[in-house]
């Protein structure tokens, strides 16, 4: 399904590596969890659900509600109601990361650890860090590697339920997603 998924929307990103961003998403190789659309990671402050962790943080952001108003046709009849709908997580994560793709592309020499670690930390957490790398010296805004991937404008604080910084989160989530894919390489 994730192949035909990506290649029928047209994904930038192999199906491989959104295999193993799933693989990520859904803490394998814990055999309950792995690449189980029914898998959530919730606490007070926050719920994510199914194979992409599709998230909302209760009185911040809804990412399941933005996804669907940026692609109504495709995720039309998908909510919190029935967020376990693999076919629909599935069509979001390639979506999100497409659009993510879309959105960075142009901006970086190599854009895959920016455009993965931006479905983490969002476009804007990625954007804001490259204003931060482009105002310290030596920084070069264009390149992820040793560049913005080093700059954090924001979340320094401890993330309940995590004992790490949002900062640490996005910062190992390419690598991470990256190092699983290559068990699926090949594979889709």
């Amino acid at each position: 399904m994730l192949a035909r998924e990506a290649s029928r929307l047209r994904s930038p990103l192999p199906a491989y590596i959104l295999a193993g961003q799933i693989d990520h998403e859904t803490a394998c190789p814990i055999p309950k969890k792995c690449w189980s659309p029914r898998v959530e990671f919730k606490t007070t402050r926050e719920q994510g659900s199914g194979l992409g962790q599709i998230t909302r943080v209760f009185g911040r952001f809804d990412a399941l509600a933005e996804a669907r108003q940026a692609h109504r046709d495709e995720l039309a009849g998908w909510g919190w109601d029935n967020v376990g709908d693999a076919t629909y997580q599935i069509r979001a994560l390639v979506l999100k990361n497409s659009d993510n793709h879309h959105a960075l592309a142009p901006l970086f020499d190599d854009p895959l650890a920016p455009v993965l670690t931006a479905y983490n930390r969002g476009v804007n957490g990625i954007r804001a860090d490259r204003r931060a790398c482009q105002i310290s010296a030596g920084c070069d805004a264009s390149k992820w590697a040793g560049h913005v991937e080093k700059s954090c404008a924001s979340g320094k604080s401890i993330i309940p339920g995590t004992k790490l910084t949002a900062c640490q989160i996005s910062r190992r989530y390419a690598p991470d997603v990256i190092a699983r894919a290559g068990k699926y390489r090949g594979k889709l």
